[in-house]
């Protein structure tokens, strides 16, 4: 005789499948990330952050423009060391685009040191007049700070949405986790008795 599942099993079980299937498809179509893919810092000050299937291009705190190419491949990152191209780095291939999106060239077959290198430059990047700019991680998303002159501050944090994504699909993952280790233990010690 088998017994139903409780109604709180059902909704823990359907509410945790949305939310990963909202997320999952947000995050396919590049409607949202919720990580950054490297970032860099052109001459005149604008900020090209890197998203899951596009640059966003800040100014002041404000967004003034969106690129896409079709570059940008799964698990990209982006660099840019002397801040007049952009690098878009996956698998062992780097294109080089202008600032305004065009491929300017394609190098293949680039070893990992060199990957590696141009990874870190996608998370600290100095400018020539020694400001530094550099991105950070935390429980509520990502954020870039500007160091100059000895003074540091935010100039870009991940949108409220995105940094709560990030927590509710966390949040998710345990719950779910829970769920099917409470299932397991209560049909074992269904069975021991």
């Amino acid at each position: 005789m088998s017994k139903k599942f409780p109604i709180w099993w059902a909704v823990g079980c359907g509410v945790c499948f949305l939310i990963h299937m909202v997320s999952f498809v947000a995050v396919l179509t590049g409607a949202m990330t919720v990580w950054l893919n490297g970032f860099g810092v052109d001459g005149q000050g604008r900020l090209y952050i890197g998203m899951n299937r596009r640059i966003d291009i800040w100014e002041d705190g404000r967004l003034i423009d969106q690129m896409g190419t079709n570059e940008m491949q799964r698990g990209y990152f982006l660099a840019m060391p002397q801040g007049t191209h952009i690098l878009i780095c996956y698998s062992d291939t780097i294109a080089i685009l202008g600032l305004s999106g065009e491929k300017l060239d394609r190098i293949e077959n680039i070893e990992y040191d060199t990957m590696c290198a141009l990874k870190e430059a996608g998370r600290v990047h100095t400018t020539a007049d020694g400001t530094t700019y550099r991105s950070h991680e935390g429980l509520g998303g990502y954020y870039i700070t500007q160091e100059k002159g000895g003074m540091e501050r935010i100039i870009y944090r991940m949108p409220p949405f995105y940094a709560a994504l990030r927590i509710i699909a966390a949040l998710n993952g345990l719950a779910f986790g829970g769920l099917i280790v409470y299932q397991i233990y209560r049909g074992n010690m269904k069975r021991r008795w």
